[in-house]
């Protein structure tokens, strides 16, 4: 038995379920700012963020190739699990990881961000000269 219809009972339309799919994964990003509970809004000081973030744009690159593959197995149940992927993260994940996750410090200021990158050489180069 193929996943693809043992997940939806045979009762979808496998055409039906394909549109809803696309348009709630449309939705769903339109939803990511109330999604996120994150106190920090930046990945920079968030390290599993950036982990999970990084598996997404994997899955990205495999739902890619896979929409450009017949529709037979393996292809569909490989498609299934990766738009699951899809959904979990952005359901399940993002709004999880601004619960569980602990942010890394964040500077007082941007200059202060600025210097630790660069140090404070960058901001004393002789060649500098401030605009006006």
């Amino acid at each position: 038995m193929q996943i693809a219809s043992f997940v939806t009972g045979g009762i979808v339309d496998a055409k039906f379920f394909g549109v809803m799919a696309m348009f709630g994964s449309i939705i769903v990003i339109a939803l990511v700012p109330w999604l996120d509970t994150s106190s920090v809004r930046s990945g920079r000081y968030r390290p599993m963020l950036k982990w999970w973030f990084w598996l997404l744009v994997i899955d990205f690159f495999v739902l890619m190739w896979l929409g450009a593959m017949p529709a037979e197995e393996p292809y569909a149940s490989f498609a299934l699990i990766a738009s699951a992927y899809w959904f979990a993260y952005f359901l399940v994940i993002l709004p999880l990881l601004g619960v569980l996750e602990k942010p890394e410090p964040r500077p007082a200021s941007i200059e202060d961000d600025f210097k630790a990158h660069y140090g404070a050489s960058a901001e004393a180069s002789p060649g500098a000269t401030p605009a006006e």
